[in-house]
């Protein structure tokens, strides 16, 4: 089954709302307002020099990281977009 790990903040929880309307997913979240989150949060972020929230990666059944969202993209986060990345998954 497919991950999504999600970092995100007091500012930006609605990200959770859409995620929960996506089929056939595992979320991973993590608050980045929390230290013991965070710490765990930061890696991940790093790998991809993200800096801003919400940021978004998408796993394969394999764990291995095939795509990401972050605002610095600027692109609005829908469920259309979240469908185009779980699309090329399927590639």
């Amino acid at each position: 089954m497919r991950v999504i790990k999600v970092i995100y903040n007091s500012e930006c929880k609605d990200v959770l709302e859409l995620l929960k309307k996506v089929p056939r997913i595992i979320i991973e979240k993590y608050d980045y307002g929390h230290y013991k989150e965070r710490k765990n949060a930061v890696p991940i972020m790093t790998r991809h020099g993200a800096k801003q929230l919400p940021f978004l990666v998408f796993e394969d059944e394999n764990n291995q990281e095939y795509a990401a969202y972050w605002p610095e993209s600027k692109k609005e986060l829908t469920l259309e977009l979240i469908d185009e990345f779980l699309d090329i998954w399927k590639e």
